[in-house]
């Protein structure tokens, strides 16, 4: 999801299917970011966290980890800077969802959450969908709140067709 954003992989692939090959000042080439030094959020560093920021670092981002229930020696050792919630939410240019759906878990992104992040900010849910208010992640992205989302797992699922995900285009879903 991260490539897939950063490099504009959608609108680009749009543009180029839709024969609007010439970059000029409506091309999405000009939105393609690098992710050399930005910060990835993780909420959660078990396994799959650990291994997504093990890929980040190769990529010489700056890891902000948040997991109340790994020692912060145990990720400094791994070169990953532990922080809050709060921390990761707010320096977070990508911040990426690794907890399991536990009471404490269930909506702890919401409307709050997403006040807190940056309006450039991408958020990738790859853990539960649960874990994430839906409705707040849908008015935080028609509102500008955050710029995207990454979707790999939903509150209800299937996605409903009527969904408002289904139809934005600062939203990748699979």
């Amino acid at each position: 999801f991260l490539l897939i954003w950063a490099k504009k992989i959608v609108p680009l692939d749009r543009s180029i299917r839709s024969g609007d090959w010439a970059a000029g000042k409506r091309s999405p080439m000009r939105d393609v970011q690098s992710i050399h030094q930005q910060t990835l959020g993780l909420l959660g560093a078990g396994r799959i966290g650990m291994a997504t920021a093990r890929k980040a670092k190769a990529l010489s981002m700056e890891v902000l980890v948040y997991d109340p229930y790994i020692d912060s020696g145990r990720l400094k050792e791994e070169g990953l800077t532990p922080a809050t919630m709060q921390e990761v939410l707010a320096e977070g240019d990508y911040v990426s969802v690794h907890v399991p759906l536990t009471p404490e878990t269930h909506h702890m992104i919401s409307k709050e959450q997403f006040e807190t992040m940056k309006a450039s900010a991408f958020l990738m849910n790859v853990s539960r969908g649960p874990i994430v208010d839906e409705s707040a992640l849908i008015e935080a992205l028609q509102n500008g709140v955050i710029a995207g989302a990454g979707i790999d797992v939903f509150e209800h699922e299937p996605l409903p067709a009527d969904s408002p995900l289904n139809a934005m285009d600062n939203v990748i879903l699979t």
